[in-house]
């Protein structure tokens, strides 16, 4: 998101809309509990605010919830 911002025919409805989708996620992070939290449940939110963001809106824009699935099949 920080590259395309700084592009001059930056969409800012792309960028707001992906910055919708993201602004939560790292409270969520702060709150797990990782000794009593349930990943999974974790997981299952960060993939609904993810999914808020519609990449087919805007030509070239990344699908937030493919580029997590990916983050998480390589760890």
């Amino acid at each position: 998101m920080r590259n395309y911002s700084l592009k001059p025919d930056a969409d800012l409805s792309c960028i707001n809309a992906i910055a919708e989708a993201l602004h939560d996620i790292p409270q969520m992070v702060s709150r797990f509990d990782s000794i009593e939290g349930d990943e999974v449940e974790l997981e299952e939110g960060i993939r609904m605010h993810l999914s808020c963001f519609e990449h087919k809106s805007w030509p070239h824009s990344p699908n937030l919830v493919a580029v997590f699935e990916d983050e998480l099949s390589r760890n």
